[in-house]
């Protein structure tokens, strides 16, 4: 794994420096801010140390989203911030401040007027019970998505195994035109029951239409 030996991320990743971490897994890690632009201020960035974006792998960058996605979902849950911004800065005419890639997790509040590298005041114990906070959103977050994958593996083997035809959703249909009835099903050859037809006895007479008078009624009493 890269690492440059002066950047201060690549020391926090290392351990050698402190920081209040949230999120930590092989490819990616997320902490405070400690100059936070606004409460909730988080930074997610690649362990292996690429300076900008236009260094990064493709592999390391899909990890990266990944993680804002986690962290951002849980920034949300947690302080419910009225917007949220990511924001990715690449070079000194982007102000970027540390050469690390790393992206910005950043909650808004309405009329803040912040703007890009606003520095305020380090608060450590608001920051300190932040991120207690944020990484129990966050773990909170993964166990959630774990059970939802479950039962959704569980339902659709009980299905497979029973061999049930899974009727599949018509799409709503707009006001004031009749509904549809599920007539599309899983299983090839299964047909709704209102459509089978009786095993035994005669088949029911199909409906037809009277036919149409081919005069029009206006002139159904004329004569040449």
């Amino acid at each position: 794994m890269k690492t440059d030996a002066n950047c201060i991320f690549c020391k926090i990743v290392a351990g050698q420096m402190p920081c209040f971490k949230i999120l930590e897994d092989d490819d990616t890690f997320a902490f405070m801010d400690i100059y936070p632009a606004n409460d909730g201020h988080c930074l997610v960035l690649a362990k292996e140390h690429y300076p900008t974006l236009f260094e990064i792998s493709d592999e390391a960058f899909a990890a990266v989203s990944r993680s804002v996605r986690r962290v951002a979902r849980a920034v949300n849950q947690a302080l419910s911030p009225a917007g949220l911004n990511l924001v990715q800065a690449n070079g000194p005419g982007a102000h970027q401040s540390v050469e690390h890639f790393h992206v910005h997790v950043l909650p808004r509040k309405r009329g803040d007027a912040l703007r890009l590298n606003m520095r305020k005041s380090s608060r450590c114990q608001v920051i300190a019970e932040q991120s207690n906070v944020l990484r129990n959103a966050v773990r909170s977050d993964a166990t959630v998505a774990g059970m939802r994958q479950s039962t959704l593996t569980v339902k659709l083997l009980e299905t497979m195994v029973q061999g049930a035809a899974v009727p599949i959703s018509c799409d709503p249909q707009p006001p004031g035109r009749r509904k549809c009835f599920r007539r599309q099903f899983a299983a090839p050859g299964v047909l709704p029951p209102n459509r089978q037809r009786p095993k035994d006895g005669p088949r029911r007479p199909r409906r037809r239409c009277p036919r149409r008078s081919k005069v029009p009624p206006i002139y159904a009493g004329a004569t040449r």
